[in-house]
C-alpha cells in the first residue's frame, strides 16, 4: 500500500514540477544550444533499485570536449576554477537547475521524489552488506543525507543516512523531506562546501579477516620518498617511489603531494612512482593536480587458503629455468605501468620484467617460482612471495602471487590455472592460510581466472608516476 501511496505522489509532484519548471527548462535548453552547441542533456549509468542500472539524466553543465581539456601538465582539472565547466553549467550547479530533467526519471519510475541518491554503478564494489540495504528503494532526487548537510558530508556518511532512510522510511517522513529540501536548494546551503575529513584505506583493509585496526597497525609509512636502487639501475634514470601516509583532509592530501615532488627533486630522483588505493580519491586527485600522470589500475583479489592440489603439468623452478621464465617474462607484459610510461622504451620495459623473472628463478625477487611445463618444456610461470614481518600484526600468514606469465603458444589452454593451484599448493606447505595477488583492470582473463578460482576482489589501486626535470 505504502509503495503504491509513493509512486502516486511521485506522479503527480513530477507532473506539477514539470508544469511549474517548464519554461526554465525550455530556456535553459535554448542556452545550451546557443552558448555551447552539442548534446542538452547528460545521461550516465546509476545504481537504481535492486542494484539494476538506468540512465540518469541532467542538464549538461560541460563542455563537449570536457575529456580533452587538461592541465598543462597532463592531469586533471579540479575545483571551482575547472574550464572545462561551461558558463551557464557553473549557474546551474549552483542552483541545482541540472538536476530539473530528473523529473522525467521519476515519471518513467527509474527514480523517486525521495530516495537515497544514486551512486555510479562501480561503486557498487565498495558497498558493505549494511550499505546495501540502500538499494532496496528506487534513488531519489532528494533524501535524508541531501537535508543533513549535503556535500559538507563524507560519502561514508551519506551512505549511513541512506540506510536510516530506508530503515524508517514512510509517506509523512518523505513529506518532511520534500519540505525541508526547498530552503537547502532556495539559500544554496551546502552545495559547495567541502568535506571535512576524508576516510583512508589501508593496505589489506577488507581482506578476509583482516579487521580495519589490523591493517591499520600493519600499516608501516617508512621513508616517505625513497631511492629504488634496481629501478634506477633498470631504466637508465634516478628512480624513487613515495609511500603514502593517511590524510584527513584535502588539505593534507595536496600538502602531501607536493611535499613529495619537493622531497623527490632534493634527492635528484626523475622517475617517481606511486599506489594509492582507488577509494582515496582525495589523494588520488590530489597527486594528479601535482604532476603525477596514472600509468595503470590494479585490481587486488584474495584468497583464504584450503586444501590446494599441485598440478603434475607444474613444478618448483630450479636455475636451469632461468633462461626459459626470463624470455617468457620479456614477452608477456605489454599493459603494465613500465609499458604504458611514455619515459620507457618498449626495449626497456621487455628487458626489466626478463631480469626480474630471472631473478625471481634465483631466489632474489621471490621466494619461490612455479613454472608450468608442456612436453618438458618451461611454458610459463608464477612467482610467490611471503610476508613473515606482517604475521603477528595480521594474526595470519600471508602469501602474495607477484607474476603470472605464459608462453603466447600456451594461453588458453588451462595452463595459468594449473600452475596458480600449485603456487596455492606451495603456499599451504609454507603456513600461509591467505594469499593475494594483483593484475592490470584491463586483463579480462586474468580477472575471470581469479575469479573461476575462487578469488575475491578486495581492492583497486591506480599507480601514478611523476617525471621530475631538475
Amino acid at each position: 500500500m505504502d509503495r503504491f501511496i509513493k509512486r502516486t505522489l511521485d506522479i503527480i509532484f513530477a507532473l506539477v514540477a514539470l508544469v511549474i519548471f517548464g519554461p526554465l527548462i525550455f530556456l535553459m535548453t535554448l542556452i545550451i544550444m546557443v552558448t555551447d552547441f552539442g548534446p542538452i542533456f547528460f545521461r550516465q549509468a546509476r545504481l537504481g533499485r535492486d542494484g539494476k542500472p538506468f540512465r540518469i539524466w541532467k542538464f549538461r553543465s560541460m563542455k563537449v570536449n570536457a575529456p580533452d581539456i587538461r592541465n598543462t601538465d597532463g592531469s586533471a582539472f579540479s575545483g571551482d576554477d575547472d574550464p572545462r565547466v561551461t558558463k551557464i553549467g557553473k549557474f546551474m550547479r549552483k542552483t541545482s537547475i541540472d538536476e530539473l530533467p530528473q523529473f522525467f526519471n521519476v515519471l518513467v519510475g527509474d527514480m523517486s521524489l525521495v530516495g537515497p541518491r544514486p551512486d555510479q554503478v562501480d561503486q557498487l564494489q565498495y558497498y558493505s552488506d549494511e550499505e546495501k540495504e540502500k538499494l532496496r528503494v528506487k534513488p531519489g532526487i532528494t533524501g535524508l543525507a541531501q537535508i543533513s548537510g549535503r556535500n559538507s558530508i563524507s560519502w561514508e556518511q551519506r551512505k549511513k543516512l541512506d540506510v536510516e532512510y530506508v530503515r524508517g522510511r514512510n509517506t509523512k517522513k518523505d513529506i518532511q523531506i520534500l519540505v525541508r529540501t526547498v530552503p537547502y536548494v532556495l539559500l544554496r546551503r551546502d552545495v559547495n562546501a567541502t568535506v571535512p575529513t576524508v576516510d583512508f584505506f589501508y593496505p589489506y583493509e577488507g581482506y578476509p579477516g583482516i579487521t580495519k585496526w589490523k591493517a591499520e597497525k600493519a600499516f608501516t609509512a617508512g621513508e616517505f620518498v625513497s631511492k629504488l636502487d634496481w629501478d634506477s639501475g633498470e631504466l637508465g634514470m634516478p628512480c624513487g617511489r613515495v609511500q603514502v601516509r593517511p590524510v584527513s583532509s584535502a588539505e593534507e592530501a595536496s600538502a602531501q603531494a607536493t611535499e613529495a615532488i619537493l622531497d623527490a627533486s632534493r634527492q635528484g630522483i626523475q622517475h617517481l612512482s606511486v599506489r594509492i588505493d582507488v577509494r582515496n580519491e582525495i589523494l588520488v586527485g590530489a597527486y594528479e593536480q601535482a604532476g603525477f600522470e596514472r600509468m595503470d589500475t590494479i585490481t587486488t583479489f584474495s584468497k583464504e587458503l584450503g586444501i590446494s592440489a599441485k598440478s603434475d603439468d607444474a613444478r618448483l623452478a630450479d636455475r636451469s629455468d632461468c633462461h626459459a621464465v626470463a624470455e617468457i617474462a620479456r614477452t608477456a607484459f605489454t599493459e603494465d605501468r613500465f609499458h604504458r610510461d611514455s619515459m620507457i622504451s618498449k626495449d626497456v620495459a621487455d628487458n626489466l620484467h626478463a631480469t626480474w623473472g630471472r631473478n625471481s628463478v634465483l631466489g632474489q625477487a621471490a621466494d619461490a617460482t612455479v613454472v608450468g611445463v608442456v612436453d618438458g618444456d618451461v611454458a610459463g610461470f608464477v612467482t610467490c612471495k611471503l610476508h613473515p614481518d606482517l604475521e603477528q600484526t595480521l594474526g595470519l600468514r600471508l602469501g602474495t602471487i607477484v607474476l603470472v606469465a605464459t608462453a603466447s603458444q600456451h594461453q588458453g589452454k588451462g595452463l595459468a590455472k594449473k600452475m596458480v593451484q600449485s603456487a596455492e599448493a606451495w603456499f599451504v606447505e609454507q603456513g600461509c592460510t591467505l594469499v593475494d595477488v594483483g593484475t592490470q583492470g584491463a586483463n579480462i582473463a586474468a580477472l575471470k581466472l581469479y575469479q573461476d578460482l575462487g578469488y575475491v576482489e578486495v581492492a583497486k589501486s591506480v599507480s601514478l608516476r611523476a617525471f621530475i626535470v631538475s
